[in-house]
């Protein structure tokens, strides 16, 4: 659903409207602040009553009303110099931090990624070969595979957008996590090296020392240092490099994202920023009372009037009764996710709490993070981590849905990071909603009036003479 911000400056009376959707990016939303307002983009922020926002985020999660405004603002020299934690994620490999100044451009943290792993070319030239027209002709033409960077919600992966700087892209303080997956194109290798020198030249980019976790430190020493990592949220950071070797990396990665999904279903966010029940068709129709529903009305009227009797304790017991057997049927759990993603999964009715959070936690991208699941308002109630049971306690309804919440003293860039893991997104499907199907009209039959019904010989017409009426007869004299 569109809706709009209204963006100024330190400049009395000048305000403009920028029209915007729940994906827009706030640096796009800068970007037209700054186009309109006739200022350079570089070294500029936003701001709402008084508050700096983060640019690297969407208009849906930093959560601005509509119709909001926002202040364009000149950042402190020192934000565009300090250098941030970088984290970098390849698949197969352990989590890179390095630092990084704010002007420094994705492509340039790719290849220093690149030189820390000691592996030149793994992440931004890699290719594999593929068959040409379906047919084997032995050519072995190699064809690009292109990094795809995410960066909270977005993803980054055309070269123009692999030049722009971690400020550009609204990341003004760390740490910031940058997960790297491979894509693979229809581009042969050495075209995609022309375009890449031609659009990406090389940079002299000065990397700050990482962080290391060698086994010559001491106990404190690795303390304070693994205190750093844990703001990318991961326990691999924190092992020293002796117990586990770079060998065994891979196969750690690959255990910890094969997930059991055993009876999960997961579903997107909606794509579409309509809602269905917006474009469903109204009919003024199907508001019209009826016929039948006037005699219905009227049967509940008269039956209000009679006295009834009151019901005996064992009526009151045996209905009891059904209403537990009722609730002890298979119950449809369904959570909610702050980013929209859903997540379902049917559960027994012997099956308590302690069942709920460990199936929620399964599909996390932090499972060690703390978190709660409430019951939607108006009545919010946090469900216990206890034998707290589902059929008794979440009501007699065969579905519910439940929200999701991280703990208070959960990192804000924990908070930040998509909550399912990566796993879980590859396993996600379209919620489809069915379609409500609409009856036929039944045929219109036109009644007929036919009157008194004739006699069937020809109309009633007598044959013989036509005979005179009675008043015509002429009486005797």
């Amino acid at each position: 659903m569109a809706t709009f911000v209204l963006v100024e400056d330190d400049r009395p009376g000048i305000q403009y409207k920028i029209n915007v959707t729940p994906s827009t990016q706030l640096t796009d939303v800068l970007k037209a602040a700054c186009e309109k307002l006739k200022v350079p983009f570089d070294g500029r922020g936003l701001k709402r009553n008084g508050k700096p926002l983060d640019l690297s985020l969407s208009f849906r999660l930093a959560g601005i009303p509509q119709g909001s405004k926002l202040l364009v603002y000149r950042l402190p020299s020192s934000a565009n110099s300090a250098p941030i934690l970088v984290g970098v994620q390849v698949p197969g490999e352990k989590r890179i931090p390095l630092k990084f100044p704010t002007s420094t451009s994705l492509w340039s943290i790719l290849k220093a990624a690149e030189a820390e792993l000691g592996k030149p070319g793994s992440i931004t030239e890699r290719a594999e070969p593929q068959l040409t027209s379906g047919k084997n002709d032995g050519t072995g033409r190699l064809f690009y595979i292109r990094p795809v960077v995410r960066l909270v919600t977005r993803e980054i992966k055309d070269l123009e957008e692999l030049k722009l700087s971690l400020k550009q892209l609204g990341v003004a303080k760390g740490p910031v996590l940058l997960n790297v997956s491979f894509e693979t194109t229809a581009i042969a290798l050495e075209e995609a090296l022309e375009q890449i020198h031609s659009v990406l030249p090389e940079e002299n980019v000065k990397v700050a020392t990482p962080v290391e976790t060698t086994s010559t430190t001491t106990p404190s020493e690795g303390k304070t240092k693994e205190g750093t990592l844990i703001d990318f949220g991961t326990e691999e950071a924190t092992k020293k490099e002796d117990d586990v070797p770079m060998e065994e990396a891979p196969a750690e990665s690959e255990d910890s994202g094969a997930v059991e999904f055993g009876g999960i279903t997961i579903f997107r966010p909606p794509t579409n920023v309509t809602p269905q029940a917006a474009s469903t068709e109204y009919n003024e129709e199907d508001y019209k009372v009826g016929i039948d529903e006037v005699k219905v009305h009227q049967a509940n009227l008269e039956k209000a009037r009679v006295g009834q009797r009151l019901p005996s304790d064992k009526e009151i017991e045996t209905k009891r009764q059904e209403q537990i057997e009722k609730s002890k049927r298979r119950k449809q759990v369904r959570v909610r996710f702050p980013e929209d993603w859903k997540v379902e999964k049917n559960f027994e009715g012997t099956e308590t709490a302690v069942d709920l959070y460990e199936a929620v936690k399964s599909v996390l991208r932090h499972p060690e993070q703390d978190f709660s699941l409430f019951l939607p308002p108006p009545f919010p109630q946090r469900i216990p981590r206890n034998k707290f049971s589902l059929a008794t306690n979440l009501g007699a309804s065969r579905a519910i849905l439940l929200t999701f919440q991280w703990g208070d003293a959960v990192p804000e860039e924990v908070k930040k990071a998509p909550a399912l893991s990566d796993a879980a997104i590859k396993r996600a499907v379209d919620l489809v909603v069915p379609q409500e199907v609409k009856a036929e009209p039944e045929p219109e039959v036109k009644k007929v009036d036919e009157g008194k019904k004739k006699p069937a010989n020809g109309g009633g017409k007598k044959d013989g003479p036509r005979s005179l009426p009675s008043w015509m007869v002429l009486g005797r004299k």
